[in-house]
């Protein structure tokens, strides 16, 4: 049997599988109900990104959210607008906000290469 032991001086950059870059973006996100698969655009908010990777993005919120959150996003990057589906995996709190990590879910592989793509070009212009 292999075992796999992380060393603790890893940093989490390090250990993510998709790279991020620091952007901001518009952003807007409302609650998505997966079992009943209805988003709640009546409780649509508006916002900013904070990072945007293949994986998932950081994006500014004035109320915590509960982690496992779902939400439907929707945002536009230069080949247009795009809707994702994401679940909050962390909550940062600052001075007057919270930041919300979060992850997508139900991403087609052709959306996850065209997120990589942008956020690459983004990396490269520096």
């Amino acid at each position: 049997m292999l075992t796999l032991n992380y060393s603790e001086t890893v940093s989490t950059a390090d250990r993510r599988l998709y790279p991020r870059a620091s952007i901001a973006i518009l952003l807007f996100y409302a609650p998505y109900d997966m079992e009943k698969g209805l988003v709640d655009w009546d409780k649509i908010e508006r916002t900013s990104t904070v990072d945007l990777s293949a994986g998932g993005v950081r994006f500014v919120s004035f109320k915590p959210y509960p982690l496992n959150t779902k939400f439907c996003l929707f945002f536009d990057l230069e080949a247009g607008s795009h809707l994702y589906y994401a679940r909050v995996v962390r909550v940062e709190e600052g001075e007057s906000h919270y930041l919300i990590a979060s992850e997508f879910f139900d991403i087609s592989v052709r959306e996850r290469a065209e997120l990589a793509e942008y956020v690459n070009n983004l990396l490269r212009r520096g």
